[in-house]
């Protein structure tokens, strides 16, 4: 089968031209088999399996954050205040959301001990847990949230006299339940106990955010509908002043960014906007 040539294209400049044919005589006249003949061909007119390769975009880098159990707010599968506002800032400065959902608490404890989280979410801004903290993004309106059918209306702190309240871990000192006239409080880190505590009279009251509490709620009720009664049409009192929190990252440019892009969507009026 005879060979043919195919008519081949290339513009080169008078330098490159120089470089080939100095090539070509030396390998001409080492006697190098063909193999290496072409290669240096290809080297010289930057063509073959060792060119460089056009660089495809790359993916958004993805930071793994440790984030709090906090139904309807919290969801890494679905819409929720918290965790979507997130993702929505880390998205405005080029990185995608792995999140890690645990016990509120526990997901504090595991940014400091491991090393393949990046970043914990929903801290309390006074907490210090080591890392580069973030200015506040979020506000979480704590209540007094109970059955108006077993209890007279609360209205003021002193309506809290003689009751038996629950809160989340680390609530009794977040939210100073101590300077209140509660009978006692317990502190319960799965707040879907709350709610069966409180449709079994255990407890009078739970202290914790609203949000989270009728999201349980409608996951308890859609279980077992004879809880029905017991956690519908619950009253709302929001007698603590909103609780700020933070973000805390490993790395301080990784903070830098999150507060400068929080910043820059809150300017434009996007924070908290569904993507478009």
């Amino acid at each position: 089968m005879q060979w043919q040539a195919r008519p081949v294209s290339i513009i080169l400049n008078n330098m490159c031209i120089q470089e080939l044919f100095g090539r070509l005589r030396r390998f001409l006249s080492t006697g190098r088999t063909t193999r290496a003949f072409v290669s240096a061909l290809a080297m010289v007119l930057g063509i073959g399996t060792n060119a460089p390769v056009a660089a495809t975009p790359a993916e958004p880098r993805a930071l793994v954050v440790a984030a709090p159990d906090l139904p309807g707010e919290v969801n890494p599968l679905g819409p929720a205040r918290d965790s979507d506002r997130v993702v929505q800032i880390l998205a405005h400065c080029g990185f995608s959301t792995r999140f890690r959902v645990q016990p509120f608490g526990r997901h504090l404890l595991t940014f400091t001990q491991s090393d393949a989280i990046d970043a914990v979410m929903t801290v309390p801004f006074d907490a210090q847990i080591g890392g580069f903290g973030s200015l506040p993004y979020i506000a979480y309106q704590n209540a007094v949230i109970y059955s108006p059918k077993r209890l007279g209306p609360i209205e003021t702190p002193q309506d809290l006299a003689g009751m038996r309240a629950v809160t989340f871990k680390g609530g009794h000192e977040l939210l100073r339940l101590g300077s209140l006239p509660f009978e006692s409080v317990l502190e319960v880190t799965d707040q879907r106990l709350h709610s069966r505590m409180l449709a079994r009279g255990r407890v009078d009251v739970i202290v914790a955010d609203p949000t989270i509490v009728a999201a349980i709620n409608r996951q308890l009720i859609a279980q077992d509908d004879r809880l029905r009664p017991a956690l519908s049409d619950l009253a709302v009192n929001p007698l603590f002043e909103p609780t700020r929190y933070k973000m805390v990252f490993k790395r301080e440019d990784h903070q830098r960014a999150f507060d400068r892009c929080r910043i820059e969507l809150e300017t434009l009026g996007r924070l908290g906007l569904p993507a478009s």
